[in-house]
């Protein structure tokens, strides 16, 4: 062959050995670093959901059963939806569905484990959980002293549910035991971490707004009570700030309530006076 007129991969008219064939030239592509996680995985919308869930299983259940109550034992509808029989199964049975719908939520939909991913983190120490109790005491001394000083109504929707000794323990359960619990998780673990990607200072006190208004019917939405709930979901949600953890927050959610109730048994008479109340 002629100068020029050779074959691609010839060098001077020969053919390179074999096993040496040349290799295109490497190309440095640029690194992908993987997408960061959002935390928390859910949204706005999630936790609307898990609210419109509670609403409308709380609300069908207690009118069901004081549908039946109004039939089958004669009761008034208005007694019967202010009944402790029938308004606390029916918020238990509202708060498991709650809770449910929130673990499929978080393990299925985003494949997440629960506990870690709400931030339920136990505090190390017995001597610390207890402490976080105690929090709960001045607080609910400072409410209660508040509430006497301070313009509120005559009667309270609240009080309608407490008839007897067997229903002021049945409230008293429900406020210490299963409350807590489940508002903290929805408050403090589901609601508090969407809001904080605004800002960690809107995400306190829109919580703590939330978390006063769904207690406002309870108490006939008094400027007053309104007003301490929300002084009190400020405590809970500045706790969950931080601590990073939901459980602060519920142990002196707990705290709080008990001591109401213990005030309540002592001014009461052990249930027997609600009018001293």
């Amino acid at each position: 062959m002629t100068e020029g007129s050779g074959v691609e991969g010839e060098v001077d008219g020969r053919m390179p050995p074999d096993g040496e064939q040349e290799q295109p030239a490497s190309v440095d592509l640029p690194t992908i670093a993987p997408a960061p996680r959002r935390e928390p995985p859910w949204s706005v919308w999630d936790v609307l959901l898990v609210a419109v869930v509670f609403i409308v299983i709380d609300v069908a259940v207690t009118a069901a059963a004081a549908l039946l109550a109004v039939r089958m034992a004669h009761m008034a509808w208005e007694d019967a939806l202010y009944n402790a029989w029938i308004v606390v199964p029916a918020q238990l049975v509202a708060y498991a569905a709650g809770l449910a719908f929130m673990y499929w939520l978080v393990t299925h939909t985003y494949g997440r484990p629960f506990w870690a991913t709400v931030r339920w983190h136990w505090p190390t120490g017995l001597g610390k959980a207890a402490g976080l109790i105690l929090i709960g005491t001045p607080m609910a001394v400072a409410t209660s002293y508040l509430e006497s000083v301070l313009p509120m109504p005559s009667q309270l929707p609240l009080e309608q549910l407490f008839t007897s000794a067997t229903t002021a323990y049945l409230m008293a359960g429900l406020a210490v035991l299963a409350a807590p619990f489940l508002e903290e998780l929805f408050f403090r673990g589901f609601l508090y971490p969407v809001l904080r990607r605004v800002g960690a200072a809107f995400g306190v006190v829109v919580t703590a707004l939330a978390f006063a208004a769904v207690h406002g019917t309870e108490y006939a939405w008094s400027v007053t009570a309104v007003t301490l709930l929300f002084g009190v979901g400020l405590v809970l949600t500045i706790a969950r700030a931080r601590s990073g953890s939901v459980v602060p927050g519920f142990l002196i959610h707990v705290g709080y309530n008990l001591t109401l109730f213990v005030f309540m048994f002592i001014s009461s008479d052990h249930f027997r006076h609600f009018e001293r109340m």
